[in-house]
């Protein structure tokens, strides 16, 4: 979350509260962190209350209430070698 927070905190937010970095278009998408570190393009219509962050291999879609479950998810994922390689 902390890595999170230090990504999207100094963007601002648009007209529907959403902060957006990277190559993005949103219709009717409100109170969503949005990051796009990859060439493609991210597209969201009507998401509420929603972060997606897509950088290097990884996506991440979560819930804004639940986003703090992320350390937990990490954890795991360092537990089993098939997906070391992702974080």
């Amino acid at each position: 979350m902390a890595i999170l927070k230090a990504i999207l905190i100094p963007y601002g937010l648009d007209c529907n509260n959403n902060r957006m970095i990277g190559k993005i278009v949103s219709k009717g998408t409100d109170n969503c962190n949005l990051y796009n570190q990859g060439n493609e393009l991210l597209v969201t219509i009507g998401l509420e209350n929603i972060t997606v962050l897509h950088c290097n291999n990884v996506i991440l879609v979560s819930n804004n209430d639940e986003i703090g479950k992320t350390k937990e998810i990490i954890n795991e994922l360092s537990k089993n070698n098939e997906y070391k390689d992702f974080l």
